[in-house]
């Protein structure tokens, strides 16, 4: 699983690079939907690897950032700490946003961090032998959830749809006495 996971990474280096010159001539929303494809086709393979491969391991996870700043060193203290270390992937939520987000210049700034995040994810991948694994973990549960249902049947996807959610109010035991 791990040179699954380790392919995977070279893959989406590659993708990266090939997306470059897309994001920079301002077609980001089309270059956002060939990433997330790219994670859709290895979102189970993710999955496993996350549930099953690093339980119990020493393993720190930098997220809720835009990006690391491999340039500037930032991703140095990041590697000083545990055995083994992911980067969440910001630009599986950038893609979120950009499809909520009309054109402006709101959508401008974020091309601009859609840009400055992929050459960072690249450099990345690039300049830390494998040590840091970039992974959609903010958004991959949606990653999931478009997979499940556009891969189900009609029939199997309106019953995914239509099943009940988990309720989240606490059952209280009944202790009065009568």
């Amino acid at each position: 699983m791990t040179t699954r996971i380790k392919g995977i990474q070279i893959e989406y280096k590659e993708l990266l690079s090939k997306l470059s010159p897309k994001l920079k001539s301002g077609q980001v929303p089309e270059a956002l939907d060939e990433l997330n494809l790219f994670w859709l086709r290895h979102i189970d393979e993710v999955q496993l690897y996350l549930k099953y491969w690093l339980y119990g391991e020493d393993c720190y996870i930098f997220t809720a950032a835009t990006f690391m700043d491999f340039n500037d060193n930032e991703h140095l203290p990041f590697l000083l700490m545990g055995e083994k270390h992911i980067l969440d992937d910001p630009l599986g939520r950038y893609s979120e946003l950009c499809r909520k987000m009309e054109r402006g210049t709101d959508s401008e700034f974020l091309y601009r961090q859609v840009i400055i995040t992929s050459e960072d994810n690249l450099s990345i991948l690039e300049g830390t032998d494998e040590n840091i694994l970039i992974l959609p973990l903010q958004s991959a549960r949606s990653l999931w959830w478009a997979a499940a249902t556009s891969m189900a049947t009609p029939d199997h996807a309106s019953r995914i749809s239509a099943a009940p959610k988990p309720s989240r109010k606490r059952r209280h035991r009944n202790t009065s006495t009568k």
